[in-house]
């Protein structure tokens, strides 16, 4: 599993501080019992990359870079007690490629 520092064609953008949720730190998640860790693997039928579409969990939004590979994971720290958005949101082209899993560490979703 990736981290989102890593790449930077793989890095999720703040895209809002007003959602009032927010993803915590994955540092917060291995520090406490009210949040979960997750893991986001976004996928690409072709191989392409994700053609500039993105996927925004809350307030932070993540893609696969075009031309990079069919497979990138990221953690994501969601807290317990919360509801949490999760949308693609597209913008770019070839969208039927794209697809997305979001699991904790027994690979439920």
């Amino acid at each position: 599993t990736e981290t989102p520092t890593e790449t930077p064609t793989e890095t999720p953008t703040e895209t809002s501080t007003e959602t009032p949720t927010e993803n915590p730190t994955v540092n917060d998640c291995e520090a406490s019992t009210e949040n979960t860790l997750y893991t986001l693997t976004l996928l690409d039928a072709f191989g392409d990359g994700w053609n500039s579409n993105q996927i925004r969990v809350n307030s932070v939004q993540y893609t696969l870079g075009t031309g990079t590979s069919v497979e990138s994971s990221f953690d994501v720290c969601l807290a317990n007690d919360a509801c949490h958005e999760v949308e693609f949101i597209g913008g770019g082209a070839w969208q039927e490629e794209c697809s997305w899993t979001l699991t904790d560490d027994q690979n439920a979703p």
